[in-house]
């Protein structure tokens, strides 16, 4: 995945020893200075500010023909135009632009004051992504979905800002336990990826649970209703043979037919793999090193598709599971074959994310 934003650190590393070292004795590395400078207003929804200056000149263009037409009145309908314009950006990204004035102020004073503090705690993990908590207190990750080479299952001593809370290094109070890891990781991904591990382990013995069977369904009726929809356009094409039955109209004939034969196959392809979905023996599996991918559709009603890469295969997952997946360690997970549904995941080889840190990308 290619980092858009060039500016932007797209990883961050907070077991590195030169930055704990300086934290322990009380100074703030300028590598983390620039860091914090950099990550804390897009974390807290800096695309407003992005946003809002596009939009402003979008709509001072859009009046400006109205302005030339009415010349004697071209500054009160510019200026009031973008009065209202400005109003109404305030409704809809004020909240955002106020988050990220705010987060940027306390950061900074944390930063002139030097406010280094130090605790103890795990990394956990909720519906808004990875924090770290530290007895009941909030902490800050470099981002939802990126526990800076923290690991879920592992007590760490943090360095961190006092007010804002915002997390500079971290290292491991004990140990780290690899089953400890594995189990909490597990639980995570079963969480963000709504199954339980009894699920996971009938998959592991190669079942397929009811529930799981169920999964493919929407994309049966999908197709079902594809399929209604061609029926209903070849009755509709039927009732105009005999009018048309002439060479001269036969390529108009013809259009509809191969669009109406394409979404029948499509029809019959969506139909046909769910029904082996459903009545699949036992699931398939594969195992990797796993990434993780977001695109984002264009147009007026933008959406964002997530994905998890492992080996040659793709799943489309929700946004919760892509944000639970650490990239960098080897995971297996059970889909069903022919829809490629995915039913449950676990890691494996945790080990590249504790030699190191898991280096999670941005689209």
């Amino acid at each position: 995945m290619q980092n858009l934003l060039p500016g932007l650190p797209t990883s961050v590393n907070l077991l590195d020893s030169e930055g704990v070292a300086a934290n322990r004795a009380g100074r703030i590395l300028e590598v983390q200075r620039q860091r914090l400078s950099k990550t804390i207003p897009w974390n807290q929804g800096c695309s407003a500010l992005v946003l809002l200056p596009m939009i402003m000149v979008l709509i001072f263009l859009a009046l400006s023909p109205f302005a030339r037409a009415v010349e004697n009145w071209t500054t009160i309908v510019v200026a009031l135009g973008l009065g209202l314009a400005v109003l109404f950006l305030l409704l809809v990204f004020g909240a955002s632009v106020w988050n990220i004035v705010d987060s940027l102020r306390i950061v900074q004073r944390d930063l002139q004051n030097n406010a280094i503090r130090q605790t103890n705690g795990r990394v956990l993990f909720d519906k808004s992504g990875y924090f770290f908590d530290a007895d009941g207190r909030r902490l800050k990750l470099p981002a939802p979905g990126d526990t800076g080479g923290l690991m879920p299952g592992v007590l760490y001593l943090v360095y961190y800002l006092d007010e804002s809370g915002v997390i500079l290094s971290a290292e491991q109070s004990f140990p780290p336990s690899p089953a400890q890891i594995h189990t909490a990781l597990t639980e995570i991904l079963a969480q963000a990826n709504h199954f339980t591990l009894e699920d996971l382990a009938a998959n592991r013995a190669g079942e397929v649970v009811p529930t799981q069977r169920l999964r493919p369904l929407g994309q049966m009726l999908f197709g079902i209703l594809l399929g209604l929809s061609v029926l209903g356009g070849a009755a509709w094409l039927a009732l105009f043979l005999p009018i048309l039955n002439r060479s001269e109209y036969i390529p108009f004939l013809l259009i509809p037919a191969i669009f109406l034969a394409i979404f029948a196959f499509i029809s019959v392809s969506m139909v046909w793999k769910g029904l082996l979905a459903v009545f699949a023996s036992s699931p398939a599996q594969i195992q990797g090193i796993a990434r993780k991918e977001q695109r984002v559709s264009g147009g007026r009603n933008r959406s964002t598709r997530y994905y998890y890469l492992i080996g040659e295969h793709k799943f489309q997952v929700s946004r919760l599971a892509y944000l639970a997946l650490l990239e960098g360690c080897s995971y297996r997970a059970y889909y069903l074959p022919g829809t490629k549904t995915l039913l449950s995941i676990e890691p494996l080889d945790i080990t590249p994310c504790m030699a190191g840190y898991n280096f999670p990308s941005r689209t």
